[in-house]
């Protein structure tokens, strides 16, 4: 018999091969950001179905995900593989709707967070018809063309932009502004 050949070695070796059989069987697939050109004209010619967005901070795996143009804050923590156990869970919207060239930054339970926002502010660049119509002088019709409005044109930058909406003049923007963020 071989001289490594002993009781040891040999229950060594099975214990190095069964490690090797379990690490392979149930491994943990980590989520990889993607990697692809993304400033392809064809996505910028017309509205995408997908967008890109950038997440940092508390998540497994950081990086530039593609997701669904309707995908929430939710999703994208999945697709980045979860929180890490030092993530503030009250600093963000879950329920957030994302859109793309945004970057989310989850930050740490001992990170102060600066919200420029006012998160109790209608977005208007985001905001779904039904919510639209909650705010004052704004129907349906005035909604549906804000949704329209930024369809065609994206995202409002500044929220007197609102004042290019049909329907929208200077009276209706005064009675609005206070309860609007772009």
């Amino acid at each position: 018999m071989p001289k490594w050949f002993t009781v040891p070695n040999i229950i060594l070796s099975v214990v190095v091969i069964l490690m090797l059989i379990f690490g392979f069987i149930f491994r943990q697939r980590i989520p990889q950001p993607v990697n692809e050109n993304i400033n392809t004209p064809e996505e910028h010619s017309q509205k995408s179905e997908f967008i890109y967005v950038d997440i940092k901070g508390e998540v497994r795996v950081p990086g530039v995900y593609k997701l669904s143009n309707t995908s929430r804050l939710y999703q994208l923590i999945e697709q980045a593989g979860g929180l890490t156990q030092y993530a503030n869970p009250t600093a963000y919207n879950l329920a957030e709707q994302l859109k793309d060239g945004q970057v989310v930054i989850i930050p740490r339970y001992d990170e102060e967070t600066h919200n420029d926002e006012d998160s109790s502010l209608i977005s208007i660049s985001n905001a779904p018809l039904d919510l639209l119509t909650t705010l004052p002088n704004i129907g349906p019709a005035t909604a549906q063309a804000i949704i329209d409005y930024r369809n065609t044109h994206g995202d409002f930058t500044t929220i007197e932009e609102i004042m290019n909406v049909r329907g929208i003049g200077l009276a209706t923007f005064d009675a609005i502004k206070p309860f609007i963020r772009p």
